[in-house]
């Protein structure tokens, strides 16, 4: 996992999101759990990853989290099983 540190805000102004970015990986051989006593055969992906985006929410005083979910990649409703495919 790589984490993107933005610089440090000057004073009065709200701080900057924080991103990070997980590469795909593929194992070829082995699993930590298996018989090879956690040996792995595996290759990172750099053209696939997932990013995530922390952003301040604006208020000292809340400390919730909101997670937002990607507009086009992370749908949660589909109208038809048709719609569902499209998107897999």
């Amino acid at each position: 996992i790589e984490l993107l540190v933005p610089a440090m805000p000057l004073e009065g102004e709200p701080p900057s999101p924080l991103v990070g970015e997980g590469y795909a990986r593929i194992g070829l051989l082995g699993n930590p759990s298996d018989g090879y006593f956690g040996k792995t055969l595996s290759l990172s992906l750099k053209q696939f990853k997932a990013t995530v985006t922390l952003r301040p929410n604006g208020a000292a005083d809340d400390p919730s989290i909101h997670i937002v979910p990607h507009p086009k990649h992370d749908q949660i409703t589909h109208g038809t099983l048709s719609d569902l495919q499209g998107v897999v």
